[in-house]
């Protein structure tokens, strides 16, 4: 879900003393406002892409797009070097850019055998959505410290061209971000700009006398 306000007065609290860190609108089927109540990892966490184990096939089941579309082509190809948005180590980043390589497209991610295949369904029956339903992701991704991930979105704010994205920080703890869909960055030594959408992986060039204008940027995360 995507979150709509901070510090709520908590409607359950009769003298009025207690704050709701998030009110959060959830995700269809739901599509309903639900209240946090602490701002804890247990409770409510950045949305990521997750490694590829028990709990994290269980987020990206949660996580995955009701309509599944394996076929729609995707931006990125087996072998492609990307960085996914990961945990970060909650000391200093809630979130990071961790680099990588493609390792599948439109990966099935209720495709294993044996018992494991068991477990897994199990816990898929808990999700009315997908239950008997092979889900899919766009892409497992073999990071670069050893990992695999799952992206469970084919979108800029969940994975991005390790050319046109440094690894490292995404969100920090102290509120800074690295999410805009669109940024400039500097080419070489010269005076010359750059102009990428992480959307589309496209670049253009920033004309000089106009490259430190507003209008050259998109403020938001667009997420």
């Amino acid at each position: 879900g995507s979150i709509q306000s901070l510090d709520e007065d908590d409607p359950n609290d009769q003298f009025g003393l207690r704050k709701l860190p998030y009110v959060v609108k959830l995700d269809a089927p739901f599509n309903r406002l639900t209240c946090v109540p602490i701002d804890t990892d247990d409770i409510c966490r950045a949305e990521v892409c997750f490694e590829e184990n028990a709990e994290g096939k269980r987020f990206t089941i949660c996580c995955a797009p009701l309509k599944q579309r394996p076929g729609v082509q995707k931006r990125f190809q087996v072998g492609s070097r990307v960085v996914c948005a990961m945990a970060g180590d909650l000391v200093e980043n809630l979130t990071v850019w961790v680099p990588g390589i493609v390792h599948d497209v439109n990966y099935n991610v209720t495709d294993q055998t044996g018992e494991q295949n068991t477990r897994e369904q199990q816990r898929q029956s808990q999700f009315s959505s997908f239950s008997g339903k092979p889900v899919f992701v766009p892409y497992r991704v073999k990071l670069d410290d050893g990992r695999m991930c799952l992206v469970h979105i084919d979108a800029h704010w969940l994975v991005r061209d390790a050319v046109l994205q440094s690894a490292g920080l995404r969100q920090g703890l102290n509120g800074s971000r690295d999410l805009k869909r669109m940024c400039k960055r500097k080419v070489g030594d010269g005076d010359d700009w750059e102009m990428i959408d992480h959307a589309t992986c496209k670049v253009r060039k920033v004309c000089r006398r106009i490259q430190g204008s507003d209008d050259d940027s998109d403020d938001s995360d667009d997420e």
